[in-house]
């Protein structure tokens, strides 16, 4: 199974209830119904340590997920697998936090 890591830019985690919502980008490991299922817990809990609302963000492939997570990602917090983690840390700035 592959290994996968959080990782998070921290640019609006603390912001106020009445923000936006933050949006957490999951890559298709499993069908989304699953996703959806597997992550709602963590993210009802992430939301309600933090004050904030967060949305689960799926895609169709991996090359969708890819594409949205590779430039400057409109995501706040991102689930990856470990090789590319390494790669948003350097290239794009990211903070992992487990």
């Amino acid at each position: 199974m592959l290994m996968l890591w959080i990782s998070l830019t921290l640019a609006a985690f603390s912001a106020p209830a009445h923000a936006a919502a933050l949006k957490f980008a999951i890559p298709p490991f499993l069908p989304q119904a699953e996703i959806e299922k597997s992550f709602t817990p963590l993210v009802a809990k992430l939301s309600e340590l933090t004050g904030t609302p967060i949305e689960i963000e799926t895609f169709p492939n991996y090359l969708a997920f890819w594409q949205a997570t590779r430039t400057g990602s409109p995501f706040d917090i991102a689930l990856d697998a470990a090789p590319t983690t390494d790669f948003r840390v350097q290239r794009q700035h990211w903070h992992v936090i487990a």
